[in-house]
């Protein structure tokens, strides 16, 4: 653990670039001005919670758990700038702190720099009156702290770090020694007696490394209509051939062997590091030593990346750059969740609450009326030919699966795979009957914002059968197909259709907006959110929405099948929850559910007055129209009203604190959804531009450049390599596509 005082970190330098490519969590409180701040970076493995306390300062509060018991950490920095009455303030505020924070059944440990050199702690003595030192060292006898630096650490002399703890016993091996940064005060390195332990790293099969030429012999010599031949079902059809592969994959995949092409490097930083404990703290020579050695190892693992491998090569600089958040202590109702699968239970019962199903309008139990139709449904193409197209067009992946078969063994037999998937594919289409584990998905949790110890603050991400994923994209052609060949696509629907994006969304609604500007109208916009539509979905109404397009029954018994009785699992660390059942809604991170989803909303253009202008992507929805006169106003309100109603009957949920109403004229003019007022802005982002109703793009300029310049410091922070081939690569990817987005995107 490393616990840091005065920092000078701010927004620019995220997390990422903190957490040693994902081995550390990271806890920070910056100064919202220049200077100052703490931070506290932690081992992923160790079961650490955050403690808000509401007093001010520069300070972290954590909880450590370890089996049974609790370590409390303060790490804290107290600015000896100002004036004196403004240096005792401070004090108070972290005394409070202290005296807030200390309790019977947890021991504490207080480190950082306090900047009270005056106090002599082997023999304390203070004038009359009120004191910054008199003040913290009463405050420490209250609480009961030992405080256990003995030497200086400051170059100028003096005792400014120091380390309290409420029980002494649990501090060994004190070491004051010069830091391998530039700083003019000492480290103070301590080992805390606290038991734990520590996970092994698991087993993983090298894929990469798999006998080729032996499986594929074993799989050529597989005669598949026999092997198929005894199974009753699709289901059991699909168990014999995964269980094939699984076998295959475990027989002849070697396991990963740890690889460091540095590791002579590694050997004499941990020399120096030793070193640097047993030598006196003013030993500048060797701390500057173990800095040069370290910015070596890096330069020697940036030199070893290939360009032309971009996966590798992109994974490396997304952990440099983004990171990967582990899994922290969360809390739940008040108690702490440390093991990985009380974690991962807490946050499935949390993504499986969205699914509760809200109730549809008795209105939806009527058939709709059916669109026209000028080219029946045919059956899907799920031909071998077909599926090796898909097969070879896969990434080379090695996610975790429900069926333990990764995308890169799919990939380099796609020749041998083809012809069983089809069988397999067919028979589950011919009987409208898709298999057990197509309808399992293994859920990674992934912190979106926010405190890290909450399950709101975290969305899931979905990884289902590799297999699955084959037939859904043979069905995604097939049922985009029907769609174009009948005009039955929404011609203001956007988001997952062919030759449309948000590039194109965006190019239609200025060109409204500049045309309404040209003619001196005014205009209002209002932009919807839904929340979790994608699993608010009633599975029945878009069993109804699917036959009133025309698709075949038989295609329908098959989505009937897919979208029923689906379960998911939420994997931390090794640990797999039980599974949870997801009543509603389509597959998450399914490639056909986005296509789904457009039929769904089809009929949403039937709740929207003539005169009101619609555009959607995927599930972001926004109305406009020109504002001329109180009727323009009433037919946008009755717009916002049919959205409202068309929510109601098909069980789908708005927020209206997050719809927004953009305004060019009329200021006054308010909008009401659900009996709550839809607040105005001046600005706001759609599909990732600013945008303002004068169509004034200086905010969106301003915030691009600024965007990129921040990338830009991040890179050459990130990155240590003198290859300039990786930096215009980085720059091409991270920085100037800021700039391409939505003007010329052709050119990168």
């Amino acid at each position: 653990m490393l616990l840091l005082s005065e920092t000078w970190f701010n927004e620019i330098i995220k997390d990422a670039e903190l957490s040693f490519d994902g081995q550390f969590q990271v806890f920070r409180c910056d100064r919202p001005s220049r200077g100052g701040g703490v931070c506290i970076l932690a081992r992923k493995y160790l079961k650490m919670i955050r403690v808000d306390i509401e007093t001010s300062g520069e300070y972290i509060v954590v909880d450590l758990f370890a089996n049974c018991s609790c370590l409390r950490i303060l790490c804290a920095y107290v600015s000896n700038s100002g004036l004196s009455d403004i240096r005792l303030e401070r004090t108070k505020s972290i005394c409070e702190v202290i005296q807030t924070i200390t309790c019977i059944d947890k021991p504490l440990v207080v480190i950082g720099d306090f900047n009270l050199p005056k106090i002599d702690w082997q023999a304390p003595y203070f004038p009359e009156g009120v004191s910054s030192e008199s003040l913290f060292f009463n405050t420490c006898q209250e609480c009961n702290l030992f405080q256990l630096v003995t030497e200086p650490t400051h170059r100028a002399g003096g005792i400014l770090d120091l380390l309290l703890v409420s029980n002494p016993e649990l501090i060994s091996k004190i070491c004051i020694s010069c830091p391998p940064v530039a700083s003019d005060h000492f480290a103070i390195s301590f080992n805390i007696h606290c038991e734990d332990d520590i996970p092994l790293q698991p087993t993983c099969l090298n894929y990469k490394q798999i006998d080729e030429e032996a499986v594929a012999l074993h799989l050529n010599l597989i005669d598949w209509p026999l092997f198929f031949s005894s199974c009753e079902d699709v289901n059991e059809m699909f168990y014999r051939f995964n269980d094939c592969c699984v076998f295959l994959l475990n027989m002849f995949t070697p396991l990963v062997q740890p690889v460091n092409a540095a590791s002579k490097v590694l050997q004499y930083i941990n020399r120096l590091k030793l070193s640097l404990e047993k030598r006196p703290h003013n030993d500048y020579l060797l701390s500057k030593k173990l800095k040069n050695a370290t910015l070596r190892y890096r330069r020697l693992i940036e030199s070893n990346l290939n360009l032309k491998d971009s996966r590798t090569f992109y994974k490396y600089v997304n952990s440099r750059i983004k990171g990967h958040t582990p899994v922290g202590a969360l809390q739940v109702n008040s108690a702490p969740c440390v093991s990985p699968i009380d974690k991962a239970s807490a946050l499935a019962s949390h993504f499986a609450s969205v699914f509760v199903a809200e109730p549809c309008s008795p209105e939806n139990i009527l058939p709709r009326e059916a669109f026209s139709v000028s080219f029946p449904d045919q059956d899907a193409d799920l031909s071998e030919q077909s599926v090796y197209k898909i097969l070879v067009q896969l990434k080379s992946s090695t996610n975790f699966t429900p069926d333990h078969v990764p995308t890169i063994f799919y990939k380099k037999f796609a020749l041998f795979l083809a012809e069983p998937l089809s069988l397999i594919f067919q028979r589950s289409y011919s009987d409208g009957l898709v298999p057990n584990l197509f309808r399992q998905s293994i859920v990674t949790p992934i912190h979106k914002k926010g405190p890290k110890c909450l399950v709101s603050n975290y969305r899931p991400i979905a990884q289902g059968s590799i297999a699955c994923k084959v037939m859904e994209k043979l069905l995604v052609q097939h049922l985009t197909n029907y769609l174009s060949k009948n005009n039955l696509l929404d011609l203001h629907q956007h988001g997952f259709v062919p030759n449309r994006s948000t590039c194109t969304q965006l190019l239609v609604m200025t060109q409204d907006w500049a045309t309404f500007i040209n003619n001196s109208e005014s205009f209002h916009c209002v932009y919807f959110d839904q929340k979790s539509a994608f699993d608010k979905i009633s599975q029945e109404l878009l069993l109804r929405k699917l036959r009133s397009v025309g698709i075949s029954e038989r295609t329908i018994s098959w989505y009937k099948s897919y979208l029923s009785e689906r379960t998911f699992q939420v994997k931390v660390e090794d640990c797999l929850s039980k599974p949870c059942s997801a009543p509603t809604g389509v597959p998450q991170g399914s490639c056909l559910s986005p296509l789904l989803y457009t039929i769904f909303i089809l009929d949403i253009a039937n709740y929207i007055p003539a005169g009101v202008r619609y555009l959607i992507y995927a599930d972001d929805l926004k109305i406009y129209c020109p504002i001329v006169s109180e009727n323009s106003h009433k037919l946008l309100q009755t717009a916002v009203d049919g959205v409202s109603r068309w929510c109601l009957h098909n069980g789908m949920l708005l927020s209206p604190s997050k719809c927004v109403v953009l305004k060019h004229g009329f200021d006054t003019l308010e909008y009401m959804l659900n009996g709550q007022l839809l607040p105005s802005e001046t600005i706001t982002r759609d599909l990732g531009i600013f945008i303002s109703p004068s169509l004034d793009f200086s905010f969106h300029i301003c915030h691009t450049i600024k965007s990129a310049a921040i990338m830009l410091g991040t890179i050459f922070r990130c990155f240590t390599t003198r290859n300039p081939s990786v930096y215009i690569c980085l720059y091409k990817c991270l920085t100037l596509a800021k700039f391409l987005y939505c003007s010329h995107e052709n050119l990168i």
